[in-house]
């Protein structure tokens, strides 16, 4: 996110929210921020996490993935390869019993589905898709074992508070309006999926954001859902790296891009030529 709009009592406010000392200009102060927010990611633009109770009823809707189920039926489950982002906002799970499930994140325009620093940091062990690309697990040969997976401990439902630059519409006093763009740091709140997998402290949530440069949207931050476990989607195995690959190696399956290549037409020359009138023309070749 972009903070330069701000105001520098709202910059030095959030950059104490973060438990940093904020000790200078108005530009430093900005691009600190925004550099934090690339090297922490959600760590930074958290406010809390608020847990919802276990006997909290999960709302029946029904979805293109399924219907919406409770977290804790995940329990247990093994994960063996994952996808996301490839043809829809979504991360799909899929396990060693031979079901699946999607958490989907598709209720935002333009959204995307991310994953807390830690939990993306343990699935890197996995084999699994990303944005139409297949990225080879990373361990050594010698710790994949003969039928990796990594079991779901706990999973849950909460709601997140997070902070978002959200511009400010000038205003007009007679005939006069400042020119200078203006934003305001607001928080947001949004429901997000968490899961602890074996071997993690804690939990850590999967969320869903729009695109940034959408500056006057409604929302920066969606909910996600936990649609119902499947039996009738397999596992991906063409799309699988060949197996001498080397530890994260990555694949292309899915070109997101345009395929068409710009191309540069010839630039004609300009000539100078005398007109019968004594005047200049100019001719092209």
């Amino acid at each position: 996110m972009t903070y330069y709009h701000c105001t520098t009592d709202d910059l030095r406010q959030e950059i104490r929210r973060r438990g940093y000392i904020a000790l200078s200009s108005h530009d430093v102060l900005a691009e600190w921020l925004q550099n934090d927010d690339e090297d922490r990611a959600t760590e930074a633009t958290t406010v809390a996490n608020l847990s919802q109770p276990a006997s909290s009823k999960v709302k029946r809707l029904r979805t293109a993935h399924g219907e919406v189920i409770a977290p804790s039926a995940l329990i247990g489950e093994e994960v063996v390869y994952w996808t996301m982002n490839t043809f829809f906002p979504a991360l799909q799970l899929f396990f060693k019993s031979g079901r699946s499930c999607t958490i989907d994140g598709g209720r935002l325009r333009d959204a995307s589905v991310g994953l807390d620093p830690h939990l993306r940091f343990r699935l890197t062990d996995l084999t699994h898709e990303e944005n139409g690309v297949v990225e080879h697990t990373v361990l050594p040969e010698k710790f994949r074992g003969p039928a990796p997976g990594i079991r779901i401990v706990a999973a849950e439902v909460a709601q997140r508070i997070s902070i978002r630059v959200q511009p400010v519409m000038p205003t007009y006093i007679g005939c006069w309006t400042s020119l200078r763009p203006k934003a305001e740091i607001l928080r947001e709140m949004h429901q997000v999926v968490g899961l602890k997998l074996e071997g993690m402290q804690e939990m850590a949530y999967i969320w869903a954001k729009t695109d940034p440069s959408h500056h006057m949207a409604e929302r920066l931050w969606g909910d996600v859902e936990v649609c119902g476990l499947r039996a009738d989607i397999p596992r991906p195995l063409v799309t699988e790296p060949h197996h001498d690959a080397k530890s994260g190696a990555r694949v292309e399956v899915v070109r997101k891009k345009s395929m068409i290549e710009k191309c540069r037409l010839p630039i004609k020359r300009c000539r100078r030529q005398d007109s019968v009138f004594g005047l200049s023309s100019l001719n092209l070749d």
